[in-house]
């Protein structure tokens, strides 16, 4: 027999092996495209991971700039800590361009004293907030409960009875529950295109999606970081307050704290037209760092009381087992501060002590992690206090 046979047997299942691999990965592709309207698993299949870039595709309902906006031009009253600041051994303006930092906004007093833009960004481009919308969807909370259109202490079910077809024990999971990531909700992080997180993310019909959430244990007993959480709170803010959570935020935080730019909320589809209430909130840079000023100062920004002293405290509060290190949908380690945090390093440190805000937004976390990103700020607030 010759040498070559068993070589040519090889290289021929070699070639089937690849043939059949192109087929079915060209197969996934046709399906894929033919379903992108209607399928999760469809869009998380075109689009891969998400990034910063995707409210450029995703439908939305815009936001418009206030009436009165308050402008915050920057005083550079910074600029020389921020030039002069190192951290191990980097200068941290070649940090933030080496992380693929975007925007990095500081504020003192409620004053803007550094601002600075990297990787071709600028004041004017479209920031994404990613899960940062999760603490704007918590203030949207306390501000209907301080119009008395809800409370905390509802359960779920009272404002979306149709949980209780698929499980009486939704009757045992509160507002407060939703907002804390305490609601024994089921949910798996992984990367598969039907998994959870494609599905809270990318699925065109998300009010669909929250009604299949699954009841996994007793609420109040486990800290789970949960997408279901906040699409349920949507539902829920949409029902109270009788317009879409888009139009809530404009008209009772938006226009209020002074946003100076227009703004928009990504949509699961045009055909479902909801709010991803996950991740989606779109706007420029000086825009999100108000949100920030407006959690340093008890809730008020250039005189205006925005949201209540009461609910600033509650939100942000550090609080024993289960959920030690996360208030309502903010991050509260215990450091000098809290912070609203997105996928691919979208921040909002706040320190009230100090009276500093840090934003910090980018394509991605840039090699860093949480811990790493908040020893940043923890010492820029050093270097401009």
């Amino acid at each position: 027999m010759s040498e070559r046979s068993p070589r040519r047997r090889i290289w021929r299942v070699l070639a089937v092996s690849v043939g059949l691999v192109l087929l079915v990965v060209g197969g996934a592709l046709l399906w894929a495209r033919a379903n992108v309207d209607e399928s999760a698993a469809a869009r998380a299949i075109i689009h891969l991971d998400a990034d910063v870039d995707d409210w450029e595709w995703f439908p939305d309902r815009p936001m418009s700039a206030a009436p009165d906006p308050i402008r915050l031009d920057s005083t550079d009253s910074a600029d020389d800590a921020m030039r002069a600041l190192e951290l191990d051994g980097k200068p941290l303006v070649e940090l933030l361009s080496d992380t693929k930092t975007t925007a990095f906004l500081v504020a003192k007093g409620g004053e803007l004293v550094h601002e600075a833009y990297f990787n071709g960004s600028s004041r004017e481009a479209v920031q994404t907030s990613f899960s940062v919308a999760k603490s704007f969807d918590a203030t949207m909370v306390g501000l209907a409960v301080e119009e008395g259109l809800l409370s905390l202490d509802d359960p779920v079910t009272e404002w979306v009875p149709e949980l209780l077809e698929s499980d009486e024990r939704f009757a045992d999971i509160t507002i407060e529950h939703l907002i804390s990531m305490t609601s024994g909700l089921a949910y798996s992080d992984n990367v598969l295109p039907w998994g959870d997180a494609a599905r809270t993310y990318y699925a065109p019909d998300l009010r669909g999606v929250a009604l299949s959430a699954e009841v996994e244990g007793p609420p109040g007993e486990e800290f789970l970081y949960n997408n279901y959480n906040p699409l349920i709170l949507g539902m829920i803010l949409e029902r109270a307050t009788g317009m879409s959570v888009t139009e809530f935020l404009e008209s009772r935080l938006w226009h209020p704290m002074g946003a100076e730019y227009a703004g928009s909320w990504s949509l699961d589809s045009e055909e479902s037209g909801f709010e991803k209430m996950e991740s989606g909130i779109n706007g420029r840079a000086v825009d999100f760092l108000k949100l920030g000023i407006v959690h340093a100062n008890a809730g008020t920004i250039d005189g205006r009381q925005v949201v209540a002293a009461t609910w600033v405290a509650d939100a942000t509060m550090r609080r024993a087992e289960p959920h030690d290190g996360y208030g309502y949908h903010w991050w509260t380690p215990d450091r000098s501060g809290f912070s609203a945090v997105g996928n691919h390093g979208q921040f909002i440190w706040v320190d009230p002590d100090a009276g500093v805000v840090v934003v910090r937004m980018g394509r991605s976390y840039g090699g860093m992690d949480l811990d790493d990103w908040f020893d940043v700020f923890e010492q820029v607030v050093v270097a401009v206090d």
